[in-house]
């Protein structure tokens, strides 16, 4: 009998240590992933566990880079951009595939890292356990269990700021050392020409035109083809309408070759609010990089460069002529039909020896603007009416669709700047043949001039 009542009281023990476990297993239920600290587990609420330590979580940013999503998580509060969270330099940062948001993700996964003060762990390297960020509007929650080396773990749920740009841009001159500022304004025209394209200026000084971007050491100023306005990287391409000018503005000058480079612009040219990201290297070797998110100012025109008084020329045969202006020519013509005035015309010369004249040797250049045309600025010069550009064997001109003798003459395609300012004249012109028969090359001009004119008969 004493050995069924001993069998009967070790049953009953074992019962009631089995209910304790159960009483403990349900005690961490509903209360998320847990942290340790001291050697002691406790439930995580809106604060993340590394290295023996948790940390309540008061700012929580998200700053995309490329096509990850990053979150940086903070025990200081207020924080409201990336440059904030440099400074206090206490946040936990995250990063995945922002096509992995809203999923089950576990660690081990590519395009996952995880860093905290001098901690980085990336999938891959041995590091595993589950991970989900989901997003509602400016809601979050961000669950993480990383199990490497001390390991982080996280939980959180609430407000969150979406940081889209940090706005800045980065220049280097070739020789030169780098400049980062903050780029504070933004300008855009309406779309123009066939390929409706459109001008944009960015800049660091806070302006309320174009010109006033000159206030500070640098402008960018580029032409985007509306079509591209699609959230992706495209190259600078001048055949779909692409132009890129970095513009100095203490020295004066621009460049704007670009030898390699690419765009992104998201949103729609009517939007209140565009991003815009960019970077290039121009041909005399600087570099530039930019990001901005935010407000762009409408204005018709965008008549920004500073002037070179210079023009360039390159022949269909790779005939490379550079020219200083010395002086520019100028006389008012009426062109007569049949006792009346047909046409009236400006016709300016552009001097680079002293001398040349109208209809003179060596050959002058010469640009010849109908009066109605005058005052045009960053006009396409296929959509331009009444102009011409003429030196030596390059002759091209507004060709009208209407024009039966069209078919015979040189077509050409670029931009047009001429303008009264004052008592001086303003010209920027940049022009290309576009050859007539497969394996022709094309010739180009490009002119930049600011300054007064001298009347002759």
């Amino acid at each position: 009998m004493k050995k069924y009542i001993y069998l009967f009281n070790i049953l009953l023990m074992s019962v009631a240590l089995g209910f304790s476990a159960c009483s403990d297993d349900d005690d961490d239920n509903g209360q998320g992933n847990a942290g340790t600290t001291g050697g002691e587990t406790i439930a995580l609420n809106n604060q993340f566990s590394s290295q023996d330590q948790i940390k309540d979580i008061l700012s929580v940013l998200r700053f995309d880079q490329g096509y990850n999503a990053v979150f940086y998580l903070s025990p200081t509060a207020n924080i409201q951009d990336v440059a904030g969270m440099n400074q206090a330099n206490d946040y936990l940062k995250v990063s995945m595939p922002t096509g992995r948001l809203g999923l089950n993700t576990d660690f081990s996964q590519t395009g996952m890292k995880v860093e905290y003060s001098n901690l980085t762990l990336k999938s891959g390297r041995g590091a595993s356990g589950p991970m989900r960020i989901d997003i509602d509007g400016d809601n979050i929650k961000i669950e993480l269990q990383v199990e490497a080396g001390e390991g982080i773990e996280c939980r959180y749920e609430g407000k969150f700021l979406h940081q889209i740009s940090e706005n800045l841009a980065n220049v280097t001159p070739m020789g030169g050392e780098k400049t980062t500022a903050a780029l504070v304004s933004a300008f855009r025209t309406k779309a123009k020409g066939e390929k409706r394209t459109v001008t944009f200026a960015v800049g660091m000084a806070e302006a309320d035109s174009p010109n006033g971007l000159a206030a500070a050491k640098y402008t960018m100023m580029f032409v985007a083809p509306m079509k591209h306005f699609d959230g992706k990287y495209h190259t600078f391409k001048k055949a779909d309408g692409y132009q890129f000018y970095l513009i100095d503005n203490e020295n004066k000058t621009y460049a704007n070759e670009v030898t390699e480079g690419r765009m992104r612009i998201t949103g729609k040219a009517t939007d209140e609010k565009m991003h815009l990201l960019f970077e290039a290297t121009l041909s005399d070797g600087s570099t530039v990089t930019g990001d901005y998110y935010g407000t762009l100012q409408n204005v018709e025109d965008m008549d920004i460069l500073p002037a070179k008084n210079a023009y360039t020329y390159l022949s269909s045969s790779g005939e490379n002529e550079n020219k200083k202006i010395i002086e520019v020519i100028y006389r008012y013509e009426e062109i007569h039909q049949d006792q009346e005035v047909k046409k009236k015309q400006h016709r300016f010369g552009f001097k680079y020896d002293e001398w040349q004249e109208f209809g003179g040797y060596p050959s002058l250049l010469e640009v010849i603007i109908d009066v109605e045309a005058l005052g045009v600025v960053n006009g396409d010069l296929t959509d331009t009416p009444g102009w011409k550009v003429n030196y030596g064997d390059f002759q091209t001109q507004y060709i009208a669709p209407e024009d039966p003798n069209g078919q015979y003459m040189t077509k050409s395609k670029g931009t047009i700047t001429a303008i009264k300012v004052g008592e001086n004249y303003r010209f920027n012109i940049a022009v290309e043949t576009i050859p007539a028969k497969t394996g022709q090359k094309a010739a180009s001009m490009e002119l930049s001039y600011e300054g007064p004119v001298t009347v002759v008969e």
